[in-house]
């Protein structure tokens, strides 16, 4: 069977474990073992230690098992909800588990040097270290540096905060209801059955010493209302947050980000400025870093001193505008760049009237860089603006290829869009390449994209693309092969999955939708995406809309739908999930089919101690798998058994079965 991940549960792979220990009570309960370790620790769960090992008596796990009913039968709110205080929370039964230990991942290392904003992260700092303010929301235009300026604070006030920095980034999160994982994800903290996602991450931060930076939460304002709560309930965590817009909540800081310095007004002097004056600017200082970057000699003079001047004049200091302009001197000389963006002035004017003028001005700085592309590189740009996510060269290669010309190089044309600033490389360590578009230039590629009348066709090619790559995966994530590489290989295109997700569902195409929310239920599973993955397969499972699916597929899904039920605590709904599964499974006639449902369906009923109707059907099921011969169903099937006939009050039978396991 392979590794198998750490968090499995009776129905899908879960590791069996001698009766009543620490990993027997998990797979009763369909949470981590670190769950019940916690518990014990804290006195919520009464057990004895024998010969080092943990046993927990069967009616003090009912009453622990309880208590999380009573948790999933609360409604859900619809906004998060004030996190339970100190006093609240108490430290008995009821009580969270200790904070786990934190885990952030590091924020990202810029690829460029920052030029500039010397003056900007001193002041950002200086907010950030004073005892009344907790929240500072950088905001500005789409390209102003917002972020490399969060990066530079979080550089420069790493020794601050004595539990570091978590950088979390929601560029491609669109659904507010996914900022909490995003922050769990980072920190390191799993989702539970006992508490909130929220309530977990709460718990972690508690008594931290850390800034919590949250990158581009403009398109999720509606979670502004999460972040003021966490500060409330971690009084030592501090949040610095980028923006186009103020969240508007209590306790903000704003500190809006100017464009980089220009230098001295142009238009009244009598001759040229000089090199030293021009160079004082932080935007022409930035220009000429990034050019070095395309001719490593070039250097400012009297002849291109003011020609720089002007572009940045006319870019409005813009430091994505800037870099775009400056990646065509390998084609242009400054002279000629000026001489092109003033003969775009006039087309700015033409522009909406409600837009700023800036965001226009950043309008015509892509748009101009689009232009000089050659027309086979101008169609990959807009396909690939379908990327939610960064991409590889294979899915370049895949989504990005031009429509009948098949000669087309993905490689080369991707080189040139690197080259000219519109996709970057991301940094990452001895893995294969990945790429993106920054977010001001995938939203102009869209708009592209959907001039060109092929939107559909692009859209449709990259969730086949994706439906494709989850089939791939799903049966190694099940044997648990390499599994941390594998999870953490599709975990970097969960935005895309995402995005194909979408699409299928907007589009109508309910056997794709079903198929691919199906083949990503054992990833749901086993990465901590528990209530995400629960919302997609019940959206995707609806009756009406997946009328004409065929009974493979959905049988499949209310599998997935099943399992991520039952670990998530909600016994009734997983029950009825899984009896549909089999009844399904048995019409089919597909024996494996059929041990997997009943295996999964005996758990369940188990769980919710029904003991006398959970034996026969595990029982089927062990029998199928041995018809079968499948030995690691087998272990399976014998560890579910034995932990019933355990329970039923017959400990030698089942100490024999899980021995056997």
């Amino acid at each position: 069977m392979g590794k198998q991940a750490e968090d499995r549960t009776p129905d899908t792979g879960q590791d069996p474990a001698a009766p009543l220990t620490g990993r027997e009570a998990a797979a009763v309960l369909g949470v981590n073992e670190r769950t019940i370790r916690r518990a014990i620790a804290r006195g919520a769960l009464p057990a004895t230690k024998q010969a080092g090992v943990y046993r927990i008596a069967p009616a003090a796990l009912a009453c622990f098992r309880e208590r999380h009913r009573e948790a999933t039968r609360r409604p859900a709110p619809t906004r998060p909800r004030p996190l339970p205080t100190d006093a609240e929370r108490g430290t008995g039964p009821a009580g969270l588990a200790p904070a786990p230990a934190l885990q952030p991942a590091p924020p990202p290392t810029p690829l460029t040097s920052l030029v500039g904003r010397e003056h900007e992260a001193a002041a950002v700092g200086a907010l950030l270290r004073r005892d009344d303010v907790r929240l500072v929301t950088l905001t500005g235009p789409g390209g102003v540096g917002k972020t490399r300026l969060a990066l530079a604070v979080t550089t420069a006030m790493s020794d601050a905060f004595a539990d570091g920095v978590a950088f979390v980034a929601l560029a491609t999160i669109r659904d507010p209801g996914l900022v909490a994982p995003a922050i769990a994800r980072v920190l390191g903290v799993r989702e539970a059955v006992e508490a909130s996602v929220l309530e977990r991450v709460a718990a972690a931060l508690r008594d931290r010493v850390l800034l919590l930076v949250l990158d581009n939460v403009e398109q999720v304002l509606a979670a502004a209302p999460l972040v003021v709560e966490l500060l409330a309930a971690c009084p030592r965590v501090k949040a610095l947050v980028t923006s186009r817009t103020l969240l508007r909540v209590s306790g903000e800081t704003p500190f809006p980000v100017p464009p980089l310095a220009l230098p001295d007004d142009l238009g009244d002097r009598p001759r040229p400025p000089s090199v030293a004056q021009v160079c004082r600017s932080d935007a022409v200082r930035l220009f000429a870093d990034r050019v070095r970057g395309v001719q490593p000699d070039f250097v400012l003079t009297k002849e291109t001193a003011p020609a720089a001047a002007e572009i940045c004049a006319r870019l409005d200091g813009l430091p994505l505008a800037i870099e775009l302009a400056a990646a065509r001197v390998a084609v242009l000389s400054p002279e000629a760049i000026a001489g092109r963006l003033q003969h775009r002035l006039p087309l700015l004017t033409g522009g909406t009237r409600d837009a700023p003028a800036r965001q226009r001005t950043m309008r015509d700085a892509i748009a101009w860089s689009f232009d000089l592309l050659a027309p086979e590189e101008r169609a990959l740009f807009r396909r690939l603006a379908v990327f939610a996510g960064s991409f590889t060269l294979e899915h370049v290669e895949a989504v990005g290829r031009v429509a009948g010309d098949p000669t087309t190089d993905a490689l080369e044309g991707l080189t040139a869009l690197v080259d000219g600033s519109l996709v970057r490389r991301v940094e990452r360590t001895g893995a294969e390449p990945r790429f993106a578009m920054l977010e001001t230039v995938r939203e102009f590629g869209l708009e592209q994209l959907a001039a060109s009348g092929e939107e559909d066709s692009v859209r449709g090619t990259h969730a086949r693309h994706f439906l494709a790559l989850a089939e791939r995966s799903e049966p190694d994530v099940y044997r648990g092969c390499d599994l941390v590489r594998l999870l953490g290989a599709i975990e970097e295109e969960h935005a895309d999955l995402r995005a194909a997700l979408e699409h299928m569902e907007a589009a109508g195409d309910a056997e794709a939708f079903l198929r691919l929310a199906g083949a990503l239920a054992p990833f749901w599973l086993f990465h901590s995406h528990r209530g995400e993955g629960r919302g997609w397969l019940e959206r995707a499972l609806d009756p009406i809309a997946s009328a004409q699916v065929s009974a493979g597929t959905r049988a499949k899904a209310l599998g997935g739908a099943a399992t991520l039920a039952f670990t998530h605590g909600d016994y009734g709904r997983a029950a009825a999930l899984a009896e549909e599964n089999l009844a399904l499974r048995r019409e089919l006639g597909e024996r494996q089919g059929i041990a997997t449902a009943l295996n999964l369906l005996g758990a369940v009923t188990r769980a919710q101690g029904a003991c006398d109707q959970a034996a026969p059907l595990l029982e089927e099921a062990l029998a199928l798998f041995e018809d079968i011969g499948d030995p690691g169903w087998i272990a399976l099937a014998r560890g579910n058994l034995g932990i019933l006939v355990y329970w039923r009050g017959d400990p030698g039978h089942g100490a024999a079965l899980l021995e056997g396991a």
